[in-house]
């Protein structure tokens, strides 16, 4: 795998030059893995990791906006998205459908799981973060309602409050797990 795309050493702005550099060492395994399980072919993905920079560049304002969650799950996409581009060219121009070929063993479908399972568990990660930072009563009452499966009723049982009540103080806690997220740039 090369050192840095050259598009990114063609970035003549230095400090957007060192933001892609930086984006790029921070997250270039993870690039070059996507990109290689949809093409199956190590100079094609480092070809698809080079496209996808293109396409990152072109976005730079947003991604530096973007916490470091959302950021993994843009590039994803966009390397998915420019390899999954390629092998739709490729079997336009060979007439052969390298996306249904058995034996690559590749299932778009399958593949897209693979991401979204991996964007969903940096998403959870996120939110355990922000749940420690929360006070103790309402992370114990999201705790009740999220992770214990509790009803309203059961909940106000146990914490001695009307039923009514439980919906009010779930509101609170979520806009208060949400005011976190977002203070901390986690989600």
């Amino acid at each position: 795998m090369t050192i840095f795309p050259m598009v990114i050493m063609m970035i003549d702005n230095e400090d957007d030059r060192a933001f892609m550099e930086r984006l790029y060492v921070e997250h270039r395994y993870l690039l070059f893995k996507v990109a290689y399980g949809i093409v199956k072919d190590p100079q094609t993905a480092e070809d698809m990791v080079s496209e996808a920079c293109i396409s990152l560049i072109a976005h730079m304002d947003t991604l530096r906006k973007l916490n470091t969650y959302k950021t993994r799950a843009y590039i994803v996409t966009t390397v998915r998205n420019v390899s999954l581009d390629c092998i739709r060219k490729r079997s336009r121009q060979s007439g052969k459908s390298f996306l249904a070929d058995a034996e690559d063993g590749f299932d778009p479908p399958e593949q897209a799981q693979v991401y979204d399972d991996l964007i969903r568990r940096e998403e959870i990660a996120a939110i355990r973060i922000a749940l420690d930072k929360l006070r103790a009563p309402d992370r114990e009452l999201l705790r009740m309602k999220y992770f214990d499966l509790l009803s309203d009723k059961e909940i106000a049982q146990k914490l001695h409050i009307q039923s009514s009540s439980v919906r009010y103080y779930l509101t609170k806690a979520r806009r208060n797990l949400g005011r976190i997220l977002e203070e901390e740039k986690l989600i």
